[in-house]
């Protein structure tokens, strides 16, 4: 059935059902909740699976400002992206990781609907939901399904699901205000929102709720912070990364056995380096931006109608409008040593107009002094090639503006008829994302004046007539969509089992998926600096159904039964069920357990992205051996060229979970639940260090399987005359294609503790505890090689912990929150551990919120993050801070009510 169809199949059977109830009104029930990762509703909260809420109370007392701020704050989220960095791929927009596999794997919903991806892929691959689309101020409660839900969801629940709901039949008139500010200087924030509420769904048979916000954070520079105010970082045990390409910058002779040099005019200092390379050292921390100035404004609204007491036609309409502006550095000519011939780092042999005349070259004699020499490369090094390392900085910062659009409708009835209440909607979401950069560079107007004359890298300053002959302007643009329509119906007590009622629920859907993102045309010519690009274009159409049961064959247990296939038009089905139970032997005990599987389907990027080209740090040991380089030293810009597999399958996943639920005592509620995640055919681009570390077999002769996917250049005779051994030229790039060859095995410990008593006359006192521990975080992305552990590296710590201890006292709150992240090895990657590896060690933050609701219909918000102004640690592997640099922050708020 074609996808057209059987959409207006199901929107018709829907009018119908809806028609039906309007004549049958069944009389009032005892409502029941939605709680997420079921479809059937529920009298009780707890159930088979574990889910943890937060509450807008709650939301308002964390000082967060943004979704993904929020949910950084949680022990269970492992990772997160904030759209603050302009490195990356997803500009602009921001996700969170569940049980540490990456935001693909957890699954966005909102009001239980499923949301539109952002239009630019997360590591050119990895599409997802952008947090940055949902306004905080329109959330009411947030919870987090920490198990696999494939079999009531579909494609991406593999990890968990987050689900955020707004406010429902709202009366009313709420006005609210955040101000914030980090206490050093900078990211000034400003927030307002208002919601109206109109008419009672059950007494005026209308209700109508209108919600705008605006958001607003100016930049954040480094100078303004202790830990970053300059980019030398070997004060903490780093290196030196102040810039080296600019005032003027660094070049390099080809085919001669001499270190990198500084120009003449150098208004930093020419400094060598570990790897004897000589350069200009110009500090760029006065104007670089560690968080860029963003701006959103949303508007959304929920109306619904009761057409009888039972059936309610109601539509879920937004606008949210993303602006991120980051000033990114100056747009440089060569930052890297590849040695290619077009694009950032090509050899020049400069033209007759342009060649220099006298260059200086530094080296240390053998008495160990510091020496220089002047060069005439035409005459003494017969008009050799040259590497030049330059940033065009008379041009000023490139500038990135990522304007992200992200619109969304649903209509639908819902309603009850008989025992069954059902719903029916279809929904639409778009999301378009642009990117404008100017100040880029041009690849052939940067070769013409190597040749031919006109902007001269060894000079301090040029004129501006030949800077602006260098100088373009590129758009990315890129459009998701997302057509649905859904049937479902459920029934708490379809009929009774051994005395106990059966629920049952069952559902239709189906949902078209699309993207389109168009890189400029500049880039995919490969005419700009530094820079690959990537060009998506493709669709898919899914139709699921799917089945649920709730089962009660004893007053203590409950089992829940869940099956749902789903058709997908580019690879075929897949079938998931779900087996949970909950047992309560007494009212203080609850023990649960699930066994399901998951699935995550291939994105559209992996099926149909264009060749596209990235560019990824390697050790290139078959060089850095012969030249004495060490594991701090031996990084090398590989240029990645990524190929689409159309004929990819899904990631398969097996999920088991087993927990208990305590309550001793009304105050006191305790929970620890173990999990099993093992995935298998997870989709990787074959590993780029994988691939130069099987260059070459073990007894020295090429493996053309490897060799074949690596481009390096031409041979350099004086280098290898110098360092025996050395036999490869310089790495210029890797081919790398989509495979299903990968694995991962994750289990972990999440536990929860919520205890409250009345402390003397001073108020109530409530303590909170959540605890989430990886024990196993085994992963491969190679062929026939068993998972091998990633815990305990630098993104992946142990464990994190997050106290809460809150005094409330009349109409005071006192909030503390001390949140700790486990110490973990100082290595990227794990697999190279050894006995001398060093550790960095836990880190813990202080957060102190108070609040006042003593004047009548206002609440009052005042904190601190990072009270004490805890010191971040500084990676020497990664070379920079793991944690925030920014210092504390400090914030007030304020929500005010009319009724």
């Amino acid at each position: 059935m074609k996808f057209s169809k059987l959409t207006i199949a199901m929107a018709s059977i829907g009018l119908c059902v809806a028609a039906t109830a309007a004549e049958e009104a069944a009389p009032p029930k005892v409502e029941r909740i939605e709680v997420t990762g079921s479809n059937i509703r529920r009298a009780a909260i707890e159930g088979p699976s574990p889910v943890q809420t937060i509450r807008k109370e709650e939301i308002e007392a964390s000082g967060a400002s943004t979704v993904v701020e929020l949910m950084s704050l949680l022990p269970s989220v492992t990772g997160f992206f904030s759209g603050s960095s302009s490195n990356s791929f997803a500009q602009g927009a921001a996700a969170a990781s569940l049980r540490g596999l990456g935001e693909k794997n957890v699954l966005v919903l909102l009001n239980g609907r499923r949301l539109v991806n952002y239009g630019y892929a997360s590591g050119i691959d990895s599409s997802f939901v952008d947090l940055n689309a949902i306004p905080l101020a329109a959330i009411e409660q947030v919870e987090v399904l920490r198990d696999g839900a494939s079999a009531i969801y579909g494609s991406d629940a593999v990890a968990g699901v987050i689900n955020f709901k707004t406010k429902r039949n709202y009366q009313g008139l709420e006005l609210s205000g955040r101000y914030g500010q980090h206490i050093d200087g900078g990211g000034q924030e400003h927030s307002t929102s208002i919601s109206a509420g109109f008419g009672n769904l059950t007494s005026d048979r209308y209700n109508v709720l209108v919600t705008a916000d605006l958001f607003q954070r100016e930049p954040t520079f480094n100078r303004d912070h202790k830990y970053t105010k300059s980019s030398d970082f070997r004060p903490y045990g780093g290196t030196d990364t102040r810039v080296t390409t600019a005032f003027p910058g660094t070049f390099e002779f080809v085919n001669y056995a001499l270190k990198r040099q500084g120009m003449d005019g150098c208004q930093g200092s020419v400094e060598r380096d570990t790897r004897g390379d000589w350069a200009c050292r110009t500090e760029n921390a006065a104007f670089t931006q560690s968080i860029p100035r963003t701006t959103r404004t949303g508007m959304s609204s929920i109306i619904s109608f009761a057409l009888t007491p039972d059936t309610t036609l109601f539509s879920e309409l937004a606008f949210n409008r993303n602006v991120t502006d980051y000033e990114s550095g100056f747009a440089s000519i060569g930052s890297f040593t590849s040695g290619n011939t077009t694009g950032a780092n090509r050899q020049v042999r400069f033209g007759n107009a342009a060649y220099p005349t006298s260059l200086p070259v530094r080296y240390i004699d053998d008495a160990g002094v510091e020496q220089i020499d002047r060069v005439n490369p035409a005459t003494d090094l017969n008009r050799t090639p040259l590497y030049v390392f330059r940033s065009v900085y008379e041009a000023g910062q490139v500038r990135e503006e990522t304007t992200s659009d992200t619109s969304r409708a649903v209509f639908g009835v819902k309603g009850n008829l008989g025992d069954w209440d059902y719903e029916t909607s279809v929904g639409y979401g778009k999301n378009k994302v642009t990117t404008i950069e100017s100040g880029k560079l041009k690849t052939d107007a940067i070769t013409d004046a190597y040749v031919n004359g006109g902007y001269n890298p060894f000079k301090l300053w040029n004129d501006a007539a030949d800077v602006q002959k260098l100088l373009t302007t590129t758009n990315r643009t890129a459009e998701s969509e997302l057509l649905s329509a859904e049937l479902k119906a459920s029934n708490s007590e379809l009929f009774n089992l051994m005395d106990s009622p059966v629920g049952f629920a069952w559902g239709l859907q189906a949902y078209k998926d699309s993207i389109k993102d168009t890189p400029d045309a500049q880039t995919i010519a490969g005419n700009i600096e530094n820079q690959g690009a990537t060009a998506v274009r493709g669709d898919r159409r899914v139709v699921s159904v799917y089945g649920e049961l709730a089962l009660n064959p004893i007053k203590q247990l409950e089992i829940q039964l869940a099956l749902r296939h789903d058709r997908y038009s580019d690879f075929g089905g897949t079938t998931n069920p779900k087996f949970s139970f909950a047992f309560r032997p007494m009212q203080e005990v609850l023990l649960r357990g699930t066994a399901t599987t998951s699935f995550k389907a291939p994105t559209l990027p992996q099926l149909y992205m264009a060749e596209s080209t990235a560019y990824l740090t390697v050790a290139d040991w078959v060089r850095c051996g012969p030249l004495g380089y060490g594991p701090g030293e031996c990084q090398y810009s590989s240029r990645l060229k990524i190929q689409s597999n159309p004929n990819l399958k899904p990631e398969e996943s097996k999920n088991f979970a087993f927990g208990v639920v305590l309550s001793p005592t009304r105050n006191l509620t305790t929970s620890l639940d173990w999990y099993l995640i093992k995935q298998k055919n997870t989709i990787e681009t074959l590993n780029a260090q994988y691939i130069l570390d099987n260059e070459y077999n073990a007894d020295g002769t090429k493996n053309p399987t490897y060799a074949n996917l690596i481009e390096r250049s031409p041979r350099n005779p004086a280098l290898e005359a110098q360092y025996p051994g050395l036999k490869d030229g310089r790495l210029i790039g890797q081919t790398v294609p989509y495979l299903n060859v990968g694995k991962q095995n994750v289990s972990g410990l999440d536990w929860g503790v919520n205890y409250s008593f009345q402390l003397l006359n001073l108020g109530r006192l409530s303590i909170g505890n959540q605890y989430s521990r990886l024990l196993k975080l085994d992963k491969s992305d190679i062929p026939s090689e068993a998972p091998r552990s990633r815990l305990n590296d630098n993104y992946n710590p142990g464990w994190r912990n997050s106290l809460n201890i809150e005094l409330a006292s009349g109409a005071w709150t006192y909030d503390t929150t001390t949140r700790t992240v486990a110490g973990t090895y100082d290595m990227e990657d794990i697999l190279n551990l050894d006995a001398s590896t060093p550790r960095l060690p836990s880190y813990t933050t202080v957060d102190l919120n108070v609040g006042y609701k003593g004047i009548k219909n206002t609440v009052f918000n005042f904190g601190i993050s990072n009270l004490f102004d805890r010191a971040p640690r500084f990676s020497t592997d990664a070379d920079e801070f793991q944690d925030s640099t920014t210092g504390r922050f400090a914030y007030a708020s304020l929500r005010y009510t009319f009724k």
